[in-house]
């Protein structure tokens, strides 16, 4: 009797300890969990992506660079007059093709009052700005492309402005780019000599105001010395007409070589938000410099425009036909589709985007219960709005239709992004993909596994996914 009662109360003390250990082992859990919810009410967290066609910061356009710095203002929505923050410095947190930015010192909130609110921004980030006009001087960009690429975003959510969540910054440059690639007669690559290449007879000053996104007081003609990478020249220009007064100097092996771009090329329009690439071949034996231009390049959060290059050829996308039983939402660049869902008023919708837009959903959302229908759609143009999935898209309930529609759909390319990924099982009558571009995102979740059926079917360039429960 006496061992019994001892081997029971060993037992017990032994529970007691466990259940002791446990009760320890969930406090600290929750002091943990308080500890690391330290996002405060109202604060304004703000993103930007870059995709296949989007991108800028670092040197050869590949990503946003850590550090990057970008200045921001907060004003009544509508009212640029009254101004809530001005001038505010936020950094880029990775070298990545999507970064969230943080504050360096002051941080933005939403108004306690929950009055809407619209964003400016613009890069690179410049201490000294007065009545918002930003000053541009392009003399010298031998050491940094970058650091005078103009970029500007304005995000005021088609006029209603944010009272919430994160804000999607879409940025669209306000400069020029000339692109020089040297060859020599036998069409190999030619590397001038250092700071061998001058641009000349372009206006190199200026002011941005940063209020209506306009230029003003272009002035001052003076050399331009480019950036410089192997064989290839780049420069920042301000928006111009060429002209007699337009040169292009080349110093190779201490030989200098003069092309008057207005040769072959007077009239040509140099417009902001486009890029100029020329082949520029070398004729050594000639003494001459023949210029073609070739192409254009991709750099920036919104694609750089064709320069007008005769040998591109643009395949316009049609618009697609809209039910009229639908109701649509036409959702400028930086709007937030997940918005854009939650103001919808009706079972069918189709959210337009913009023409060459650029949209950024950080994180999951949601389509609400009540919709069964849904189009995405970019509008008939020639570049496809590019979407960034940081999280997924989610149904809430059966649906009889998604139709995505000429867009580029991408993400982190890190496993993290998903397109679509369901985490209870719905009934999509059809998901159908035309005419878009996927890349840099995952696939997977429900829809791809053994749960869930899945069919595709390849009609030319459209692509069409049904699901249905087994």
């Amino acid at each position: 009797m006496i061992l019994y009662e001892i081997h029971t109360m060993r037992i017990l003390y032994r529970f007691l300890a466990c259940f002791l250990f446990i009760s320890i082992l969930f406090v600290s859990c929750n002091e943990q969990n308080d500890v690391q919810n330290t996002d405060k009410p109202g604060e304004i967290t703000f993103v930007s992506a870059v995709s296949k066609h989007a991108t800028r910061l670092s040197q050869d356009g590949g990503q946003w660079t850590a550090g990057d710095q970008i200045g921001i203002y907060m004003t009544q929505s509508g009212q640029t007059a009254a101004i809530h923050y001005s001038n505010i410095p936020y950094t880029a947190e990775s070298s990545a093709q999507a970064t969230v930015f943080k504050a360096d010192a002051t941080t933005l909130y939403y108004p306690e009052e929950e009055s809407p609110v619209d964003f400016i921004a613009y890069y690179p980030y410049a201490s000294q700005i007065a009545d918002w006009i930003y000053p541009i001087d392009l003399t010298d960009q031998s050491a940094s492309l970058v650091a005078h690429d103009l970029m500007y975003a304005k995000a005021d959510n088609g006029g209603n402005g944010f009272t919430s969540e994160s804000i999607s910054l879409g940025f669209t440059h306000q400069l020029s780019k000339l692109i020089l690639n040297l060859v020599d007669e036998n069409g190999d690559a030619l590397v001038p000599d250092p700071n061998g290449v001058l641009v000349k007879g372009m206006h190199t000053t200026a002011r941005f105001d940063l209020e209506t996104g306009t230029l003003s007081d272009v002035a001052t003609t003076a050399d331009i010395t480019p950036y410089q990478h192997g064989n290839s020249s780049e420069a920042i220009l301000l928006p111009c007409s060429i002209g007699a007064e337009h040169q292009v100097i080349i110093l190779v092996d201490g030989h200098q070589y003069l092309w008057e771009m207005s040769n072959n090329y007077s009239g040509l329009e140099m417009k902001a938000g486009y890029s100029y690439t020329f082949k520029m071949t070398v004729k050594t034996s000639e003494s001459e410099i023949e210029a073609v231009l070739v192409d254009y390049n991709g750099s920036s959060l919104t694609p750089w425009g064709d320069g007008g290059a005769d040998n591109q050829e643009e395949v316009p996308v049609d618009d697609i036909e809209i039910p009229t039983d639908y109701q649509t939402i036409t959702l400028p660049s930086g709007g937030s589709i997940n918005s854009a869902l939650a103001s919808a008023t009706a079972s069918k919708v189709a959210i337009v985007l913009a023409d060459g837009g650029s949209y950024t959903e950080s994180s999951t959302f949601s389509i609400p219960a009540s919709i069964t229908s849904l189009m995405i759609v970019g509008e008939g143009g020639t570049r496809a709005p590019s979407v960034y999935f940081g999280g997924s898209m989610v149904a809430t309930e059966d649906m009889d239709l998604i139709h995505i529609y000429n867009l580029d759909l991408n993400g982190p390319g890190t496993g993290s992004g998903y397109f679509m990924n369901q985490a209870s099982l719905v009934t999509i009558g059809q998901v159908a993909i035309e005419s878009c571009a996927i890349h840099d995102i995952r696939g997977g979740g429900p829809l791809a596994d053994s749960r869930v059926y899945h069919s595709l079917l390849q009609n030319n360039k459209q692509h069409y996914l049904s699901y249905r429960k087994l």
